[in-house]
């Protein structure tokens, strides 16, 4: 009987994560699955983990990820406190819904990211969580760059302060590294 996109995106989700998620457990059960906590970047940026990025348009936050997204995909040491230390390579996915893709491609070719290890998803609309765990789970990617978040709302970002606008922010937390493959994600 479902006739609406997002509800049966939202059922389909929710089948997933039950599928792959115990709905509860005792205290023992949690220690014994927690982990500590990794870097991709050391003391920088951890593993899993969601990551805003906020600054006010033209501060250079689309080329900071880009930069970011070269030290991964190439496993270049990264500058930190003054000392070269070594970072986590793996994959890099670009889900981009800010730029035309003439313009993003000339941005990461600026950044002189690689042509391997770097996957772009243009077009994307935060709102698509099954096709989100299904490209994590092909991808396997050690970072995600979601460019930009007003640009990846799909015309709901009309006011930040409402709860519909971080639903997409929470779940991502909330599902990253059990739900699908967990990533450092940045946004």
């Amino acid at each position: 009987g479902y006739r609406d996109q997002s509800a049966l995106e939202k059922l389909l989700v929710e089948q997933m994560s039950s599928e792959k998620n115990a709905l509860h457990c005792e205290l023992g059960e949690l220690l014994e699955r927690a982990t500590v906590r990794d870097y991709i970047v050391p003391d920088v940026l951890p593993h899993p983990a969601v990551v805003l990025v906020y600054g006010a348009g033209g501060d250079g936050k689309s080329m900071t990820c880009w930069t970011i997204a070269k030290h991964i995909a190439e496993g270049r040491p990264f500058m930190v406190r003054g000392k070269h230390v070594p970072v986590d390579q793996g994959p890099v996915l670009i889900l981009n819904g800010d730029q035309a893709e003439d313009i993003l491609a000339e941005q990461l070719m600026e950044a002189e990211l690689p042509a391997k290890g770097v996957f772009i998803q243009n077009d994307w609309n935060l709102q698509r969580y099954s096709q989100f765990a299904r490209l994590m789970d092909r991808i396997k990617p050690k970072l995600v760059i979601i460019d930009s978040l007003i640009g990846c709302s799909g015309g709901r970002a009309f006011d930040e302060n409402k709860s519909d606008f971080a639903t997409p922010l929470y779940w991502l937390s909330r599902n990253n590294g059990t739900t699908f493959h967990g990533a450092t994600i940045l946004i």
